[in-house]
């Protein structure tokens, strides 16, 4: 059975909702270029959800010379019926020994009217050649666009492109969920077409322009790899729910770096629950990267619930955990960070306009920071938004919280430990600019008037 990525399975509607209801999209994940704007909102009662990224790779067991790559520039929006659009790009898409491709740009949108809903989403990305040559093309655009009115059934439809197409060495027009063999490797399956539902209720379509899986082991990766390329997702749902929840948890995600240390990119050890509750906890083993970062066992779990009106105490309540067994930063002779485990947890709950929290924690163990020519010790109960120097690279902020309220909703973001490049020529090779975030909980809470 072909993999689908968690966040299509459930949806996205997770924590995405505060892209539409709150400003400043705190639940999502950070991204090296985004931009949203909200409008009107429309008659129609209903959840609208997008996704975009421009690729990823899992890894199957047994890999000793790549890592897995997460999703790459992510683009979302969902849980919400308002208008809305968001752009994520990045200047080359780099999956370790899968291969790599030029300029991503991920687009989604939610387009709100009277009495119609549009979500279109889409992932371009340019110049892909993969394991080595065996795949390329000048352009993939995978689009997906989903509609409906008040009146009418809700309608998906795969609008996906490629540009000078090549799989082992000749040209290819891809049929939809076109397979083909890859001789001493496995399978590619082309214009993936995932989960079409055209019903009044419910319309969603998801698509993999690329969709490789390993069976043969081959540069490094193992059997049980799929390496995706182009993936993009929407879908409208008709709903008269009482609340929404939302609640997502990763152990390491990064943002501005490129060539070899694309593989900090992310989000590892991702967890997300949908937006009317559930709950779901990930695992990922011990990690190393780039040779600057290491990090131990990743869990991470996320979880929400709704009570209904006739409950005694109705209302929304949503929890997001991230655990992380240890981490080092550094090269060779020099560390500059380390910690014992790190936990960290955000909390949500909204009964009414009276009566609303988030609350937010962050414990580390055996922590230390480079200071001078010594290391110094790092609290074990870090205030929110504590800020520490780190000589020759940046910045580091333990226990970051962005909290926002609006009249009908709660969210918070806490992040453990968030490293800011700022100094050029850097011990790391980092470029300015780049932000390494260590455990990440998200949690999102709702009464819609």
């Amino acid at each position: 059975m072909r993999r689908v990525r968690k966040e299509t399975l459930i949806s996205l509607c997770a924590v995405v909702a505060v892209v539409a209801l709150v400003a400043g999209s705190l639940l999502t994940l950070q991204q090296t270029s985004a931009q949203s704007r909200h409008s009107t909102t429309s008659t129609i009662k209903g959840v609208s959800n997008a996704y975009a990224d421009g690729g990823s790779l899992t890894l199957g067991a047994g890999s000793s010379s790549s890592s897995s790559v997460g999703a790459l520039y992510p683009a979302t929006v969902g849980c919400s019926l308002s208008s809305a659009q968001q752009t994520s790009s990045g200047a080359s898409l780099g999956l370790n020994g899968g291969g790599q491709g030029g300029a991503v740009t991920d687009t989604v949108s939610a387009s709100a009217y009277t009495s119609s809903v549009t979500v279109t989403s889409s992932s371009t990305v340019n110049a892909v050649n993969l394991l080595g040559g065996v795949i390329t093309a000048n352009t993939i655009v995978v689009k997906t666009h989903s509609s409906a009115t008040t009146t009418t059934a809700g309608v998906s439809v795969d609008q996906t492109t490629f540009t000078n197409l090549k799989v082992n060495g000749q040209s290819v027009n891809p049929t939809p969920n076109q397979t083909i063999s890859l001789a001493g490797i496995g399978t590619v399956v082309l214009d993936e077409r995932i989960g079409l539902v055209n019903t009044f209720n419910n319309t969603s379509l998801t698509v993999n322009g690329i969709d490789v899986h390993i069976t043969t082991p081959i540069l490094g990766l193992p059997v049980g790899t799929q390496l995706i390329v182009g993936h993009a997702m929407s879908q409208f749902t008709r709903t008269a729910a009482s609340g929404l929840v939302g609640a997502r948890s990763y152990g390491l995600h990064s943002t501005g770096v490129s060539g070899s240390l694309s593989a900090l990119s992310g989000p590892y050890a991702f967890e997300v629950i949908g937006c009317y509750g559930g709950h779901g906890a990930v695992s990922l083993g011990a990690t190393s990267l780039a040779s600057i970062l290491s990090l131990g066992a990743m869990t991470d779990s996320a979880m929400g619930q709704i009570f209904p009106s006739y409950y005694p105490h109705p209302g929304a309540t949503s929890e997001a955990t991230s655990t992380i067994n240890s981490l080092g930063l550094g090269t060779v002779g020099t560390t500059l960070l380390n910690t014992g485990t790190i936990n960290v947890q955000a909390n949500a709950s909204y009964v009414s306009s009276s009566n609303h929290s988030t609350s937010g924690s962050v414990t580390l163990t055996n922590g230390s920071i480079l200071s001078g020519l010594l290391p110094s010790p790092l609290p074990t109960n870090p205030g929110p938004n504590t800020q520490l120097s780190i000589p020759l690279l940046g910045t580091v902020t333990l226990n970051e919280q962005v909290v926002a309220n609006t009249s009908n909703s709660v969210s918070i973001r806490v992040t453990a430990i968030d490293i800011a490049v700022t100094v050029p020529l850097n011990l790391l090779g980092l470029p300015v600019g780049a932000h390494i975030y260590i455990g990440v909980a998200g949690a999102y809470a709702s009464l819609p008037s």
